[in-house]
C-alpha cells in the first residue's frame, strides 16, 4: 500500500468534496499549495510544513511525522 500519511492535491480541488467523493482520503493529510505565476493567483490558504531543520532530511521527517498544517 501507500506508505505515507499525506496526499498532494491540486490547489483547484476542494478538500471536503474530494473526501466525500473518495472516503479513503480520510486516512491522509491533504497537501495543497498554490503554483502561482502571478500575484492574483496566490491562494489565501496553503499548506505549512513545520521542520526541525531546513534540509531535505528535515522535510522528509516532517512529512513522515505529521508536521503538516493548513494556514488560512
Amino acid at each position: 500500500g501507500y506508505p505515507h500519511r499525506f496526499v498532494e492535491i491540486s490547489c483547484q480541488c476542494c478538500p471536503e468534496q474530494l473526501r466525500r467523493q473518495y472516503p479513503q482520503l480520510e486516512a491522509y493529510q491533504l497537501l495543497r499549495a498554490s503554483d502561482a505565476h502571478y500575484p492574483d493567483q496566490i491562494q489565501e490558504e496553503g499548506t505549512v510544513l513545520t521542520v526541525q531543520e531546513k534540509s531535505a532530511a528535515g522535510i522528509i521527517e516532517a512529512l513522515k511525522n505529521g508536521g503538516i498544517s493548513v494556514e488560512k
